[in-house]
């Protein structure tokens, strides 16, 4: 049986050279550049800030993240060297070497990387986006742990004032000084408030998440309290610049971008590989031929555009998706800066309130000691102390929450705003 031997044109040394240095240096990558360092320690300082380093959340993201960084640089035009042997003839004892090198698009291979480098900061944004969302899902909680913790200090006092009207209350009974229905109502009208206004029974907001990190993010209101930017200029500019999930949204687009280009560049023609070969063990007085082919890739391109297409519809689509996630953040946080800023013109008007308060449970602590009036009236005054405090309490509290929302919305905190 004979076998067909293929024997190409002599190549010269100089082009012979260069494919073999090409197949020897295939698949070298660069490291991650300096500035995806730097944004990977931003994102590491804040984690480690807000006290994530160890949150099972954040750990996957920074594992996509390692993921993405690994396979940043892999395409490559020339990855790897296919050694053949030819056949031989029944009676001629010569045989041919033969080297293969594959070669990628160039074009292919710098939309590919585009493409990665695009998966990094996708990767990078979602990390961010973790962050923000687990800090978000934790100052929530701590607002409403913070309050609950100053409801209970202002039901206490309330409380223990008002067990000492039904103390005194039962002394007026029982030396016969008021009439038993006044006496039975007011028993009974305390005892109801007592037992529905404790909020002893109601689970800690971090008892829920299985935590016990409070942040401090109940606001106090302070004389002349600055107000907070809250143009729509300003607020933009906070949403687009510092927003995880917009990142997240762009970096996506700028990948579909790059993969449309990828599958562009495969419509046009390009080398498909490279063949070298040689006789290793020429007969004697013979000299080594070499020879060298070329293959050239000439594509119809028809499945290459349809993907082309539809990579472009899904970054405009992305490009869509963050000006409408923009738009919503934008309404959100304005009315949680208009909620803030409302709680801090007021400030003054809460910390009179406040001291009003206290002014008249002293009055009410006096009076009562001293015997002065009836339980009722005491009782009327320690009302109106606790319905203030509560008033007060409650506009921190929404205050509170409109700050984790400003945050939840631009991806920057309260302390970073002006």
């Amino acid at each position: 049986m004979q076998r067909r031997l293929l024997i190409w044109p002599a190549a010269p040394g100089g082009l012979l050279a260069s494919v073999a240095l090409a197949a020897l240096c295939a698949g070298c990558a660069t490291l991650p550049g300096s500035e995806v360092a730097e944004r990977r320690a931003g994102v590491e300082a804040r984690i480690l800030e807000q006290g994530l380093g160890d949150d099972p959340a954040v750990h996957a993201a920074r594992e996509e993240l390692e993921a993405a960084l690994a396979v940043e640089d892999a395409p490559v035009a020339i990855d790897g060297l296919e050694i053949r042997a030819a056949g031989v003839f029944e009676k001629d004892e010569k045989m041919t070497a033969l080297f293969r090198v594959p070669v990628a698009n160039p074009l292919e291979v710098s939309a590919e990387r585009e493409a990665r480098r695009a998966e990094t900061e996708v990767a990078l944004a979602k990390v961010e986006e973790v962050t923000l969302a687990q800090h978000v899902a934790l100052c929530r909680p701590s607002v409403e742990y913070l309050a609950l913790e100053e409801r209970s200090r202002i039901y206490e006092s309330y409380a223990d004032r008002y067990r000492a009207l039904l103390e005194w209350n039962e002394e007026l009974r029982r030396a016969g000084l008021l009439d038993e229905v006044r006496l039975s109502r007011f028993e009974l009208e305390g005892r109801v408030r007592l037992a529905t206004r404790d909020p002893s029974g109601i689970p800690s907001p971090l008892a829920l998440r299985g935590t016990d990190r409070v942040l401090d993010v109940l606001p106090v209101p302070a004389p002349g309290m600055a107000l907070l930017a809250d143009e729509l200029g300003q607020i933009s500019e906070r949403v687009l610049r510092h927003q995880p999930e917009i990142a997240v949204r762009r970096a996506s687009s700028r990948r579909f971008e790059a993969l449309a280009r990828s599958e562009a560049s495969k419509r046009v023609p390009s080398v498909g590989f490279v063949d070298f070969g040689f006789e290793p063990v020429p007969f004697p007085g013979d000299s080594r031929s070499y020879e060298v082919r070329l293959g050239v890739e000439v594509p119809f391109g028809r499945e290459a555009r349809a993907q082309e297409k539809g990579y472009q519809a899904r970054a405009r689509a992305e490009r869509s998706g963050a000006r409408a996630r923009s738009e919503d953040y934008l309404r959100e946080a304005k009315l949680a800066l208009e909620e803030i800023n409302g709680f801090r013109s007021r400030s003054n008007g809460w910390l009179e309130l406040s001291e009003l308060a206290d002014a008249t449970e002293k009055v009410a602590d006096n009076w009562r000691q001293k015997r002065l009036t009836e339980p009722t009236q005491i009782s009327s005054l320690l009302e109106s102390v606790y319905s203030a405090r509560l008033a007060v309490l409650d506009a921190r509290e929404r205050a509170g929450l409109a700050g984790c929302a400003v945050t939840e919305a631009t991806g920057v905190t309260l302390s970073q705003w002006n």
